[in-house]
């Protein structure tokens, strides 16, 4: 059984120590790229060491936002939005999350994920859904159903909607859309299948959107494989394929999550069944065909995945678990693998199997969450890595 499966089922916040990594660079073999270099001086916020990073989102290269959420619970259950303008070399809190509870009910955060679409424009989601439209200095629940995946592009949010929270997984999911700010959501797509694990939602620009419902592979049944749902016009029309990390022989391959980049680059975390190597399935054909790079170094169960093109591709560790976080990158399109990062801060558990964060907010310029409370950022497009303390 993988234990990366054990390790999202579990409902438990054990506790943590961390070591932080703070200012170190781990280079890889490719040459540095040209780009303005972030100050390398952090200032923290004035989180307490009990709270955990559950989410990134950014608008541009320097402006972001940070979810934390309670290691365990004291007297409130609160989550808190930090932001920072300087590339997360200084952060600092602007709102929190309504309140949900308290220790002697339920400490349990009601969001785990955020995203901004501008300046004041934002979500945090999963599995209730808040909104705000002043930069996240005060938060608002939206009246309806779960949100268990939300993405923006543009001026649009699109998100995945589920009647129940779980059957046991997200069911009666609906993929749906609105302008950023507004209420009034317009369903594109009824979903014809359920999840008996979680959803994916990615865009890519306009027009890309792909959509991944997991199964629950835990449970060693076979044919717990990934379906995968794909439209190239903005969501109008939409096409179903079959996992894209296929088989191997007769051995099922599973996919972790996705992620796309420009040029109909797509790309999915392969891992096989019952044993076996990672390895990547990379598109370069808006996900019509897969080929499968190199396996990954070690299996020690890497959870998340992104890319700049074809040939620049990162998967990594989440924060969940423990033990050492590692974060591997290529450059050849995964004919090579090389160690970009590695975090020594020992992670913990997490109520949500979504929480982490790998991700581009440039062609340069991406963020890594390595253990709770440390952001590993790359400005020369994935070549070293350089991490902070929030």
């Amino acid at each position: 059984m993988d234990v990366r499966r054990l390790t999202l089922a579990a409902t438990a916040i054990l506790p943590l120590v961390l070591l932080t990594a703070c200012g170190v660079t781990h280079t890889t073999v490719r040459p540095i790229a040209t780009s303005t270099v972030i100050p390398t001086s952090s200032t923290t916020s004035s989180s307490s060491s009990q709270e955990i990073v559950d989410d990134l989102t950014w608008v541009s290269d320097t402006h972001g936002w940070a979810l934390m959420s309670p290691l365990g619970c004291e007297r409130l259950c609160t989550s808190e939005v930090l932001t920072t303008v300087d590339g997360g070399a200084s952060w600092s809190q602007v709102g929190t999350l309504p309140l949900t509870g308290t220790c002697v009910t339920d400490c349990g955060p009601q969001a785990f994920n955020i995203r901004f679409g501008n300046d004041n424009d934002g979500y945090a989601f999963s599995p209730s859904l808040f909104v705000t439209t002043n930069g996240g200095r005060t938060w608002l629940p939206a009246q309806g159903p779960h949100v268990v995946a939300l993405e923006i592009v543009g001026s649009s949010a699109i998100r995945i909607s589920s009647t129940y929270a779980g059957c046991p997984g997200p069911c009666g999911l609906r993929l749906e859309e609105a302008p950023i700010g507004s209420s009034s959501w317009r369903q594109l797509y009824a979903i014809p299948v359920q999840s008996t694990s979680r959803v994916q939602v990615v865009r890519q620009g306009p027009d890309d959107v792909y959509v991944a419902v997991f199964q629950n592979p835990a449970g060693g049944a076979q044919d717990e494989q990934t379906s995968l749902f794909i439209s190239h016009d903005g969501g109008v029309t939409w096409s179903e394929r079959a996992d894209p990390c296929g088989y191997s022989g007769s051995t099922e391959n599973d996919t972790e999550a996705i992620s796309a980049a420009p040029e109909g680059v797509m790309v999915a975390l392969c891992f096989p069944r019952p044993g076996g190597r990672d390895f990547v399935g990379i598109s370069s054909d808006g996900g019509k065909t897969f080929r499968a790079t190199a396996p990954l170094p070690d299996s020690v169960g890497y959870q998340l995945i992104a890319a700049t093109n074809a040939d620049d591709v990162f998967v990594s560790t989440g924060p969940n678990g423990g033990g050492q976080q590692v974060l591997e990158a290529s450059f050849d399109g995964g004919g090579h693998w090389n160690q970009g990062a590695i975090d020594t801060g020992q992670a913990g558990l997490y109520l949500s199997p979504t929480a982490g964060f790998l991700g581009f907010e440039s062609s340069s310029v991406g963020r890594w969450i390595g253990s709770p409370r440390d952001i590993w950022t790359t400005i020369d497009g994935g070549s070293t890595w350089f991490s902070r303390p929030i």
